[in-house]
């Protein structure tokens, strides 16, 4: 009997080893497991630049440098923000609801005119009127021939207030004879623009690549005119912004994203024909009516001279009170000539 109870204590006591053995191994296990399983932030993940943009060609340096990993090659994603306009552009980048937005010109010359911090960080579209990116369309079997025949008819623009499209058409009117004033303005998406166009809603729009493009390849319109080249043979059109007074806390970030797009249009430059591919990713344009578009120039600098056109003329038309230096609204870390 005793020998009995001393084979039963023995067993007892070898379960509550293992039992306790088991219990101390499970608590490792679980607190190894529990620590591998607490989230650490990682600094890929939070390194995301907000971009607001329209769904356009011009912006086609954001796209490659998302796409083909320019960005993330530097630590960094794109989330992108389709936008309207640069009026609406504007006031998301001072307001920090995105960290730069891609916008015309003339949007970076008001905020600097109303007291905002706004400034070009990277290069943009550079208008060439030998190849125009943008155009005055009017249905294919309209009656209209002239820009003097838009005299009281409806022309669709982005934006009605101050744009580098409303000064192109203030611009040509001038050039061509016509009364700026008499022409009916309607603010209308880029997207809506053929549509409109089709059903008669507006006679004529002013866009950009891809809706030159499209409307022209559907058989929608025709071209009628040459806006931007009544600004001048060559000018800045749109490129990147952000607010200076951000860039002074996160300049690392605002000279990333520089050098991100510096890649890009390098690469851009260097791949012609995978553009469409790029486009039809970012736009909806459908690659083949892409390879028949005129794509917009992107060079790998500014010149102070592309700007500073345009300032000048903004001054002119009245929708500044003088013209300014055109360093004032561009980053330092931005290199000019």
């Amino acid at each position: 009997m005793q020998q009995s109870a001393k084979i039963l204590q023995r067993r007892r006591s070898s379960a509550i080893a293992v039992r306790s053995g088991w219990r101390g191994g499970a608590w490792l296990l679980v607190f190894l497991l529990g620590a591998s399983l607490v989230p650490v932030p990682s600094a890929a993940q939070s390194k995301v630049f907000k971009v607001g943009t329209s769904p356009i060609a011009p912006a086609l340096a954001l796209f490659v440098a998302n796409d083909k990993g320019f960005f993330k090659e530097l630590g960094y994603t794109a989330a992108i923000k389709k936008m309207v306009g640069g009026a609406v552009t504007v006031p998301a980048v001072e307001s920090g609801d995105i960290n730069f937005g891609f916008v015309n010109i003339t949007a970076i010359i008001l905020a600097h005119e109303r007291g905002f911090d706004i400034q070009y960080v990277a290069p943009g579209w550079v208008f060439n009127s030998e190849k125009p990116g943008a155009l005055l369309l009017v249905r294919k079997d309209s009656p209209i021939q002239s820009v003097k025949d838009l005299e009281g008819k409806k022309i669709a623009v982005n934006t009605i207030g101050p744009s580098v499209i409303t000064m192109g058409l203030r611009a040509l009117a001038r050039k061509r004879g016509a009364d700026y004033a008499k022409f009916i303005s309607l603010e209308l998406p880029f997207p809506q623009m053929e549509t409109s166009l089709k059903n008669g809603f507006v006679e004529a729009v002013v866009a950009p690549e891809p809706f030159v493009a499209l409307p022209i390849g559907h058989g929608v319109a025709r071209r009628l005119d040459d806006p931007y080249g009544a600004i001048a043979p060559r000018f800045l059109v749109a490129t990147f912004v952000a607010k200076k007074s951000w860039m002074a806390t996160h300049r690392e970030e605002a000279q990333t994203f520089h050098r991100g797009l510096m890649k890009a249009i390098e690469y851009l430059n260097a791949h012609p024909d995978e553009m469409p591919q790029v486009l039809e990713t970012n736009t909806g344009l459908k690659a083949e009516l892409a390879r028949r578009m005129v794509m917009p120039e992107i060079p790998p600098e500014l010149r102070l001279a592309h700007l500073q056109v345009v300032i000048d003329l903004a001054a002119e038309f009245g929708y500044i009170k003088a013209p300014f230096p055109a360093r004032g609204i561009i980053a330092d870390f931005v290199p000019v000539k």
